[in-house]
């Protein structure tokens, strides 16, 4: 009984389980800086309970799309709402800069294009 086949086997199951032990690790859960996420604006709050609660945000954009939507955008955090209630926040990340782009793309019409 020849042992090729086996040994053939064994030889590509070795190459295989070799590259699995070379695999990267992501980790999952730590790509936004350390935030205590209880603490910023919760999905469903009102605009007006987000505004007494928060303070105003360094900058609003217009409702876009049906349904609409808009961003309230704080120094560390954006939030989303669809109509008038949180859908919601987003904690912007870390970066060497010392302030955050604020900038919202204008609208453009496909009547001007």
């Amino acid at each position: 009984m020849s042992h090729r086949p086996t040994l053939w086997f064994c030889s590509l199951l070795l190459c295989t389980t070799s590259s699995l032990l070379n695999a990267e690790v992501i980790s999952i859960g730590k790509q936004s800086p350390d935030v205590d996420r209880s603490q910023l604006p919760q999905r469903g709050m009102s605009m007006a309970k987000v505004s007494g609660q928060y303070g105003a945000p360094v900058k609003k954009s217009a409702a876009v799309g049906n349904p609409p939507i808009t961003q309230w955008i704080y120094d560390r955090y954006t939030v989303y709402f669809e109509h008038q209630h949180v859908v919601q926040t987003v904690v912007h990340a870390k970066t060497s800069a010392t302030t955050i782009d604020t900038t919202i793309p204008a609208e453009t019409s496909t009547a001007d294009q």
